[in-house]
């Protein structure tokens, strides 16, 4: 639903998720200014210790600004 949450209620969100959906995916978007490396392995890693085997990453592409 894109609601920003902190890394404590991600957590127990997620294991909630997972029990009401064990098949359920799981879409990242991270805020722009994050380090998206370090959210991408940290919530990766959550995700499957969670249980979830399919994670969805979503990407954005900004038009290069002319100057």
């Amino acid at each position: 639903d894109k609601e920003p949450i902190g890394l404590d209620d991600f957590i127990s969100r997620l294991q909630a998720y997972h029990v009401n959906y064990p098949d359920g995916r799981i879409l990242i978007n991270a805020d722009q200014n994050a380090k998206f490396s370090q959210v991408l392995s940290y919530v990766v890693n959550e995700i499957r210790k969670a249980g979830f085997g399919k994670v969805l990453i979503e990407t954005r592409v900004h038009a290069p600004s002319t100057l």
